[in-house]
């Protein structure tokens, strides 16, 4: 493994060292890349695998190495002038040519201007036309506004002669309390009854509970309330088995309803 990893970076020293085109930065950066993962590999295999020894000795491949990086540090820095020196020349022009600016280039005098004009075809016949057109004044005729006779009298016509009707007086009165009077009143529970009610009747759901008091607000009598409580409510709550209290407490409150 040392071995190979050795003769490996004398082979990467001696291709930097042959390299033709040295002023290409980037081939430069990718040798040394590999060189140094190579150096990486060596260095790690020396440290746990010391009594192994390469055939190529570890001195000559670090002399190797020194030279080849030696090298390509020389090449980077003489290219690294030449750009410099180049962009300082371009700078220098610039600032000259914003410091004397001649702009003699860009304007011609009258007399000494050979363009020849162009004239788009077409534009001398559209300022013959228009020279020709006769100047005449054009009347225009609006229409006069009409106007339709709204009066209040021409809209009630036909309406004169319309029948009188008498209000029919309903003079007779109901003894004792309705049955609409008994639904308005709904029925009347407090805040403690109804958290019961909802908790220990109605599995703690609050829309049954808004349901069945609905339902019931629109019994016509409490034979009615009472059978729909027995038939239909009770069945869906296990028939409130246990809840005797809280049982008793609510029939009084459907029945007074209708008392």
């Amino acid at each position: 493994m040392k071995k190979k990893i050795a003769a490996d970076l004398t082979s990467l020293a001696h291709r930097i060292l042959q390299m033709k085109n040295k002023e290409d930065i980037h081939e430069l950066q990718s040798v040394a890349k590999e060189l140094y993962e190579k150096l990486t590999i060596l260095s790690f295999t020396e440290k746990h695998f010391g009594d192994v020894q390469p055939t190529a000795g570890t001195v000559e491949v670090q002399e190797k190495i020194e030279e080849a990086f030696t090298a390509a540090q020389e090449d980077v820095e003489s290219v690294t002038q030449e750009v410099e020196q180049a962009m300082e020349n371009a700078k220098s022009n610039a600032e000259d040519a914003f410091a004397n600016p001649d702009l003699s280039d860009l304007f011609v005098p009258a007399d000494q201007d050979t363009r020849e004009e162009i004239e788009l075809p077409g534009i001398s016949t559209i300022h013959k036309m228009v020279d020709e057109f006769p100047e005449e004044e054009i009347e225009i005729d609006f229409p006069k506004p009409t106007y339709e006779k709204n009066d209040m009298e021409d809209l009630t016509s036909g309406y004169e002669n319309m029948p009188e009707f008498e209000r029919k007086i309903n003079n007779q009165t109901e003894k004792g309390q309705s049955i609409n009077d008994r639904l308005k009143t709904g029925l009347k529970i407090g805040m403690n009854d109804r958290i019961g009610f909802i908790k220990h009747l109605f599995n703690g759901s609050d829309q049954d509970y808004n349901r069945v008091l609905s339902q019931l607000n629109t019994m016509e009598s409490k034979l009615a309330a009472q059978n729909f409580i027995t038939s239909m409510v009770k069945p869906d709550y296990n028939n409130w088995l246990g809840k005797d209290a809280y049982v008793e407490r609510f029939m009084q409150i459907v029945e007074a309803k209708f008392d």
